[in-house]
């Protein structure tokens, strides 16, 4: 059989469309809104989609898709791309198919990516992913958890669960602001973009306008971290979920220096509280841990009993790992990933 290995064109989208719901998942939320389709993967007139067709019959047999990060701010030095949706329909039996779409994102893309990633993948691929040399692992999970809260709806936790001790007569000796959509243009551009200087993947103003502040569904919130003289310290994107007649607020993106938390740990907690929210939790890889502990947060990985929900649509309540796999093609000084990369923030049901 004659293989043809693209990148697929918006006249594929229908095509595309039909895979996904024949061999990914028939209630995939691109069948029902295609728009967060062309959201993540359209790009001019084409899809950052990896297509395989047979060419005999033009039968499409595989899709790799993916999420350059220059889509978001064209003004990056570094390329960095996220993997997405990676099926090879069940009926096609030729070997290491699935390899040659990753093959293609790796050596054949107009701009050779200096970072590839893959977020919440199944355990059972992480042999593959690291056969193919990249580090694997799962991103860490932190919570702060709103201590004047008794009734939990959403977290869970068992009867020997002790709150952290909260400082008394300690104040913060930084300014968390509240940044509304609004005041999001009027933020110093120079001092956003410098603070992921030196950390892939690259992240900016524009990035996080272009991802979040622009998002078709989600509404996104932001918090700015300054010191007295105004400067700059610490960015970042929380997103608010109800359900359950309750609400959490979850950290989905981050810039700047975690150990600036500790400075503003008695806002963060006026945040939860003045939200209502149960917890304020993050998802991360390459924060350091201890700055996160220093400001109240606990390791749900060193408490035994606690329950953090990932899964909101639908809402399971229980702990979910997220799996992260990344290469290098450039030497970095920090790499850092969040729920919010990729397509891991994206709607399940709307």
């Amino acid at each position: 059989m004659k293989l043809d290995i693209k990148l697929a064109e918006t006249s594929d989208k229908k095509e595309i469309l039909d895979f996904i719901g024949s061999y990914w998942q028939e209630d995939h939320i691109y069948l029902s809104h295609p728009s967060l389709l062309d959201y993540l993967h359209l790009e001019g007139e084409s899809y950052n989609i990896v297509v395989v067709k047979n060419k005999e019959n033009n039968q499409l047999l595989a899709i790799h898709a993916f999420i350059p990060y220059e889509n978001f701010d064209g003004n990056f030095i570094n390329s960095s791309i996220f993997l997405s949706i990676w099926k090879v329909a069940e009926n096609i039996n030729i070997p290491g198919l699935g390899l040659r779409t990753i093959k293609f994102i790796e050596n054949n893309l107009q701009t050779k990516p200096s970072f590839i990633e893959a977020l919440g993948f199944t355990k059972e691929v992480s042999p593959l992913y690291r056969r193919l040399g990249y580090k694997v692992g799962k991103l860490s999970h932190f919570v702060l958890i709103n201590p004047s809260i008794s009734e939990f709806n959403i977290l869970n936790k068992d009867k020997l669960f002790r709150f952290p001790q909260m400082r008394k007569n300690i104040p913060d000796e930084c300014i968390l602001k509240l940044i509304s959509p609004e005041d999001f243009k009027d933020l110093d551009e120079d001092q956003m973009n410098s603070l992921t200087e030196g950390v892939l993947p690259e992240k900016s103003k524009k990035f996080i306008a272009s991802k979040y502040l622009n998002h078709p569904f989600y509404d996104y919130k932001y918090c700015l971290c300054v010191d007295k003289n105004e400067a700059y310290k610490m960015f970042f994107v929380y997103r608010k979920i109800e359900i359950n007649n309750s609400n959490v607020l979850r950290i989905v993106d981050f810039m700047g220096s975690e150990e600036y938390l500790k400075n503003i740990r008695n806002q963060l907690y006026k945040l939860i509280v003045d939200q209502n929210s149960e917890y304020m939790d993050i998802y991360h890889y390459g924060l350091k841990n201890d700055s996160l502990e220093e400001a109240g947060f606990i390791n749900r990985y060193k408490k035994s009993g606690l329950i953090i929900p990932n899964h909101f649509e639908p809402f399971e309540r229980i702990n979910i790992d997220i799996r992260y796999a990344f290469l290098l093609f450039k030497q970095s000084k920090h790499i850092r990933l969040f729920k919010g990369d990729g397509d891991q923030d994206r709607p399940s049901l709307i």
